[in-house]
């Protein structure tokens, strides 16, 4: 006979009970796809997004999204699909979208930038293929007013990570010092502290895809750690994470998506020392119908709110109250698919896509 132990309680974690109210949503009637998300230091949210082959961006002081505005011009088409999808940054005088357009072996790499006030869009060509046989996945972030941007190159399946930044008028740098080369067809986070770039990457030694933080400096990465230790090696290409979030105590939170267990699962684990030391991984939701995808991870000062995608389907949305220790589900007003979080003053939102692939916006919190 067999018996069936719930996994949150091998895992030493509270039971998932939805929340009695669910968070409250705005739908914007818009067709989207390539979904990104972000939230300034004074609380109000930017979304970009892809319809009808172009870039749009619109912002929230409270309430729905106001009227969208076009960023790309006819002819520059982003590509969308699995990792791939316009990347978005604001800080408190500029907004940045980046993207690649095209795919291997004819594409390119465009950034466009705005005031955030007049949101009119000059853009710059940071790469081109001819060189190598591959650009993509581009992401970009602000540090110090000043812009950085990463994106892969690749020739003949040889892949790597290339650094730009503002100040060095975007010309790249190839990042050294990671094991192996990163997975070709998944995300990598880029961020940027004090002037120190870190990126994110899952490997791909041999088809072992376990995750690595490494700090930039002008030597490569010269101090990398390894986050996730499962050991998973796959023939194919996962493109779930990582995604990392710092809360407000200083603890790390990385999460992805492995099938280590035999079906893809959305997996956490913590460090207390910077991301240099991680622990143990756990899987952060009980057996569903599907497989997961899509995990993403933002933090509120301590409290984490984390979605994970069970695919296809539906969105579910978990919160920590103790930094990723246990995680409690929320219920959402409808299913969504490519969900987006982002954090940052006060505020705490959601964006996803319906059954009609509109917009929904949610306000998890707003502390403001």
């Amino acid at each position: 006979m067999r018996i069936s132990i719930p996994l949150f309680v091998l895992l030493g974690c509270k039971e998932p009970v939805p929340q009695a109210s669910s968070p409250p949503s705005t739908v914007q009637p818009i067709e989207a796809e390539g979904i990104d998300l972000a939230v300034d230091a004074d609380g109000v949210a930017w979304a970009s997004w892809v319809s009808d082959g172009a870039v749009f961006v619109a912002r929230s002081t409270g309430g729905p999204f106001e009227e969208p505005v076009r960023v790309t011009e006819p002819g520059v088409a982003p590509t969308v699909g699995t990792a791939r999808r316009p990347h978005l940054a604001v800080d408190d005088a500029r907004i940045a979208v980046t993207f690649t357009d095209g795919v291997s072996p004819q594409a390119d790499v465009w950034l466009y930038v705005a005031e955030r006030e007049s949101l009119v869009f000059s853009k710059t060509l940071l790469a081109k293929t001819g060189v190598h046989d591959t650009l993509d996945q581009s992401t970009v972030v602000f540090d110090g007013g000043e812009i950085w941007t990463a994106w892969k190159v690749g020739t003949d399946h040889d892949y790597g990570i290339v650094l730009a930044r503002e100040s060095q008028a975007f010309d790249p740098v190839y990042v050294t010092g990671f094991p192996g080369q990163p997975c070709e067809c998944c995300p990598h986070e880029l961020t940027v502290l004090d002037g120190t770039p870190i990126l994110v990457q899952r490997g791909n030694e041999s088809d072992l895809r376990d995750i690595y933080l490494g700090f930039v400096d002008d030597l490569g990465a010269a101090d990398v750690h390894r986050v996730s230790w499962n050991g998973w090696i796959v023939p194919g290409c996962p493109y779930d994470g990582p995604v990392t979030a710092r809360t407000g105590s200083g603890r790390w939170v990385a999460t992805w998506v492995d099938a280590t267990q035999g079906d893809a699962r959305a997996w956490v684990s913590r460090s207390d020392d910077g991301g240099r030391l991680w622990d143990t991984a756990e899987v952060v939701l009980p057996d569903t119908e599907r497989s997961h995808a899509w995990p993403q991870v933002v933090a509120s000062s301590d409290r984490l709110w984390l979605t994970v995608e069970e695919i296809w389907q539906r969105t579910h949305l978990l919160e920590s109250a103790d930094g990723g220790q246990t995680w409690v589900e929320r219920l959402l007003d409808e299913d969504l698919v490519d969900a987006q979080l982002a954090s940052g003053g006060g505020l705490t939102g959601l964006m996803g896509l319906n059954a009609d692939d509109e917009l929904v916006w949610s306000v998890l919190e707003n502390a403001r």
